[in-house]
């Protein structure tokens, strides 16, 4: 409807006048429709809404509906964005935590800050330790179920002889096998991809050979993890009741190599930022070096 009818190609009264303004300004045919919903398609809104394409591309039902699905989207990043924040001034804070000695309770540096709830902390060797993370290791229990009734010996693992042999023709490797150490004198399963690939390939030279022929598997075991910019480094086997001798670096620059000595042999080696040394001593476990000679040494 409209006020007022304005003369067309058909005669007197017979346009709108936003039709005569149309063929006043020499435009032919109906107006297209000024609006079309991107989502629905409506062509008739009373409040056009921003879409994701634009300003004024949503009717005002479809723009609501995206507007608040927008808020909630950016809500979400911001949490997200203060979660990394704060994750990321946690990972730059945990980085200066003391390294605590969890058997001997010897702490190398001085105590991260007291959390203000009492709960948070976590047992370990019969001691709560205050701590921010906890980190838990997944799966360090051999799966030897499926291997009862096998005939093999089972116990903390696949029991095996000094040459990785579990039972005639039967050999094991890796974190489930378990055999006795002549260098170290204890029974071992060591639980690290490096031994798992050496122990994998003595295995199968042990199947080769006659028992005779056969020889004892006996490694350095020894591991390694990059921290940001800090190597922790192991090798060997260490205990709480070792000899330890700190040498070269300090605990308070956090570079150190420390050796641990037993029954007059060196059995180990621990080193933050120190691989040279560590790999050093090593080779001299390796070599069934003495204590006091590892100790005297000039690396």
């Amino acid at each position: 409807e409209t006020r007022s009818k304005c003369k067309g190609p058909k005669g007197p009264g017979t346009l709108c006048d936003p039709c005569a303004l149309r063929l006043h300004k020499g435009k032919t045919g109906p107006p297209s429709p000024t609006f079309e919903c991107r989502w629905c398609k409506a062509t008739s809104t009373s409040n056009r809404r921003d879409g994701p394409t634009g300003e004024g591309t949503l009717c005002g039902s479809c723009g609501q509906s995206y507007a608040h699905a927008s808020a909630k989207i950016k809500a979400r990043l911001v949490r997200v964005e203060t979660e990394l924040d704060r994750l990321t001034s946690e990972n730059e804070r945990l980085t200066s935590i003391p390294v605590i000695d969890a058997e001997t309770g010897a702490e190398m540096r001085e105590r991260p800050p007291k959390r203000t709830r009492d709960n948070d902390g976590a047992i370990c060797v019969g001691a709560v330790v205050e701590a921010d993370v906890v980190v838990i290791g997944i799966g360090v229990i051999p799966n030897t179920e499926w291997l009862e009734g096998s005939g093999l010996t089972i116990d903390d693992g696949v029991v095996c002889d000094a040459t990785m042999l579990a039972a005639p023709g039967i050999t094991a490797a890796g974190d489930v096998a378990r055999w006795p150490s002549g260098r170290f004198d204890e029974v071992m399963r060591i639980e690290h991809w490096d031994n798992a690939i050496e122990q994998g390939v003595h295995a199968a030279e042990r199947l080769l050979v006659d028992d005779a022929d056969a020889l004892p598997f006996e490694p350095v075991p020894w591991f390694w993890s990059d921290q940001y910019d800090r190597k922790l480094q192991m090798a060997g086997r260490v205990s709480p009741a070792d000899d330890i001798h700190l040498a070269t670096g300090s605990f308070e620059e956090r570079r150190f190599a420390q050796l641990h000595g037993r029954d007059g042999r060196l059995v180990g080696v621990l080193g933050l930022n120190r691989p040279r040394h560590v790999m050093q001593y090593k080779t001299m476990i390796q070599n069934g070096a003495s204590f006091e000679d590892a100790v005297a040494a000039e690396i």
